[in-house]
């Protein structure tokens, strides 16, 4: 289970089980901004809780560099793939493990991306699954991302989510799609087909 944390100025916000803590968005990013929180405090800010990261291992590596690697060439220069980068949503700021942005790279120099400049969202999940496809899912939803992938390297698929329905106290994906070894994944940046890359080459 993610774990959250308690920082100056958090709201707490009681469950059963656990105490959470609200944050805003402008909150997170002044205590990035300050270094009250850092890289080595591995969390994120999921619809206004600081969670902690999963951790991560050989094969979830191996997916996301497969993954980018062949999205970059399929891309040429077009879009920008960015690694475990911040996204700025409405209540949250996830490092997905990759995002499809629109280009030029530099318009991010001194701004993450919002969720009108994101195409693509992907996770790689094993140990994070049911979270991915939970409070990930959710909060992608809510930003209306078009779509979202779940690399799932406990089954050997790719879920594909479109169609975010947005509004609501459970915002999500009307639509799910599994690709599996053998198949190939449509690539659909903007309403359009850029192209398909094969599941083979992506979970090994």
């Amino acid at each position: 289970m993610a774990t959250a944390l308690a920082p100056n100025g958090a709201s707490a916000v009681t469950l059963p089980g656990t105490n959470l803590f609200r944050v805003s968005v402008a909150k997170y990013l002044q205590m990035c901004e300050l270094g009250t929180l850092t890289e080595s405090d591995k969390v994120e800010l999921i619809d206004g809780i600081l969670v902690k990261k999963m951790s991560r291992n050989a094969p979830h590596d191996s997916a996301i560099s497969n993954l980018q690697l062949l999205l970059i060439l399929l891309f040429q220069n077009r879009w920008v793939v960015r690694p475990q980068c911040a996204l700025i949503l409405p209540i949250s700021v996830p490092e997905p493990d990759l995002a499809v942005v629109t280009g030029p790279a530099g318009r991010y120099a001194r701004a993450h991306p919002r969720p009108a400049d994101c195409e693509l969202v992907v996770e790689v999940a094993e140990s994070s699954l049911a979270y991915d496809r939970g409070l990930k899912l959710q909060a992608y939803a809510r930003a209306a991302l078009p779509e979202y992938w779940i690399v799932n390297l406990i089954d050997g698929i790719i879920e594909v989510y479109t169609d975010p329905r947005s509004r609501g106290r459970n915002p999500t994906y009307r639509a799910r799609t599994d690709y599996a070894a053998g198949e190939s994944v449509p690539v659909v940046l903007g309403g359009k087909l850029v192209g398909t890359l094969p599941v083979s080459e992506i979970i090994l």
